[in-house]
Formats: C-alpha cells, structure tokens, sequence
C-alpha cells in the first residue's frame, strides 16, 4: 500500500501530506484542516472532498475547529472562518464583527451563539446576525 497527495486516493487508502492542524466532525464527515486546505471525509461512502478556500485564510495559523449542524468554524492567528455546509460557502469573521482579538484559540458553539476565546478574553459572538450574511 501507499499513498498520493491530498485528494487522491491509491487502493482505497489516504494521506493528506500536509501537516493537519485540526480535525473535527459532524454526523456525515471528518473533517482535517491544513494551513493549505480543508479536507472533508464522508464516513458512510469513504470518499473524500477539498471543501474550497485559498490557503492564505489558513496560512495564520489554526487554533482550533469545530462544528454544529449547519457549519464548520475554523479558529485562526488572523479571525474566524465558518462554513456554510448548506450553502456551500465561507464567511471570514475579523474585528469589524466583532471580534476583539484577530488571534482566536478556541471555539465553542451554542446555537445562534458561538464562543471565541484568546489573548483578549472569552466573547460571545451572535453569528446568526443578517449583517453578517452580507
């Protein structure tokens, strides 16, 4: 057996090849998050798929992921990134929305809520606002 480079997949095994930062899951996938991708592995089909994002989102530095049922959220040196799984995209979340601190370490979701913590202390951000989804 051996392996290819992320996305590929050689008599049924996989290896993303890039050093991973953080892993998280929701009920269908795993997903594993590199400073140059986001990966997502579907458990029931053993498939996988690179959820699309440039790199320099990620390039920062990751602190942590998490994920509820609709999104992926994604804590880096430089905001929040969340994804939408409904609507196939990214939001990119910085101190104009209300974040106090661009480096943010860990992630916690609470519904309509979710909790940042870092250098700055521990905030509750309402990501759900319709401002946002601009």
């Amino acid at each position: 057996d051996h392996f290819d480079l992320l996305g590929n997949s050689i008599g049924g095994k996989f290896l993303i090849t890039y050093a991973t930062k953080a892993i998280t899951e929701d009920d269908e996938n795993l997903y594993f998050i590199s400073a140059w991708s986001v990966a997502a592995y579907h458990k029931k089909d053993a498939t996988w798929k690179t959820l699309p994002l440039s790199s320099s989102y990620l390039s920062s530095g990751i602190n942590d992921a998490i994920c509820d049922n609709d999104n992926l959220w994604i804590a880096t040196n430089n905001g929040v990134i969340r994804y939408d799984k409904i609507k196939n995209k990214w939001f990119v979340y910085g101190l104009a929305d209300g974040l106090p601190d661009l480096q943010v370490r860990a992630i916690l979701t609470d519904g309509d809520y979710v909790w940042f913590a870092g250098p700055a202390g521990v905030t509750q951000f309402f990501w759900n606002a319709k401002h946002l989804e601009e």
